[in-house]
């Protein structure tokens, strides 16, 4: 099981970053802290709009403790592209962190959309089409006209709550490694990825926070690689996470 220690990292300081809040830790804190603030997730949705990546829309927000801001962890050397936003360092050659916004248009091919029989009723395939890919002969048979039913749209496409899910994923150099550099880039040390669900009400939940070295996994178990948001900030000296006190306080 990997353990982390969370004092062997400087957070660095990035242009345009708020106060450091490594020092922070939510897990600790008291319920009544918790009402007296809200903690504001930092994801670069105006950039996703601009690409022109699919952002589905939710109900206007409902009263939640996590609030999504348009802000970026860090703001140098910025990539935008269709399907991604990133942020390059120069240093390393790697991106400090990438974001992508994943949704039900997002993972969606463009060739795997609903056919339509008419009248709310779309082509249903008894052998289901995703569960077949592992060949393009058996993709084809699944997609047979013999092998689909008329099937009510809402049924075949099942509505969940989940409207947008936020996704971080960059390296981090918390150790040496033997080989340091490998075609010109930065070997890291771990990974980490924070994952942040945005609901269909409006509610955003508290990011699921990932980190796990850089090799052979020892375990299959993601919670034995969970850690806290402030552990990924003092690592990698990103900001994902603002915390503001309620307007009422």
């Amino acid at each position: 099981m990997m353990t982390c220690r969370c004092g062997e990292w400087a957070t660095k300081n990035y242009p345009g970053a708020l106060a450091d809040l490594s020092g922070t830790n939510l897990s600790a804190a008291s319920e009544s802290k918790k009402a007296d603030e809200t903690i504001c997730i930092r994801i670069p949705v105006s950039a996703m709009f601009s690409s022109g990546s699919p952002v589905s829309r939710r109900e206007a927000q409902q009263p939640s403790q996590y609030k999504l801001i348009n802000v970026f962890p860090s703001d140098t050397d910025l990539k935008i592209r269709k399907s991604y936003a990133m942020s390059f360092d120069t240093e390393t050659k790697n991106a400090k962190w990438v974001y992508e916004i994943l949704n039900k248009e997002t993972i969606v091919k463009e060739c795997e959309r609903p056919e339509y029989f008419g009248h709310g009723y779309v082509k249903g395939h008894l052998a289901a089409a995703a569960n077949h890919r592992w060949c393009r002969e058996a993709n084809n048979d699944a997609n047979l006209f013999s092998n689909m039913i008329p099937q009510n749209s809402t049924l075949n496409n099942n509505k969940n709550e989940i409207c947008n899910v936020h996704v971080y994923t960059g390296p981090l150099y918390r150790r040496p490694m033997d080989h340091s550099v490998l075609g010109g880039k930065r070997v890291p040390s771990h990974l980490f990825k924070v994952i942040i669900v945005e609901n269909v009400k409006g509610t955003v939940e508290e990011p699921k926070c990932y980190m796990t070295p850089n090799e052979a996994p020892q375990t299959n178990n993601s919670n034995d690689c969970k850690v806290n948001i402030e552990d990924i900030q003092r690592f990698s000296g990103l900001k994902f996470i603002e915390h503001r006190p309620n307007k009422n306080m």
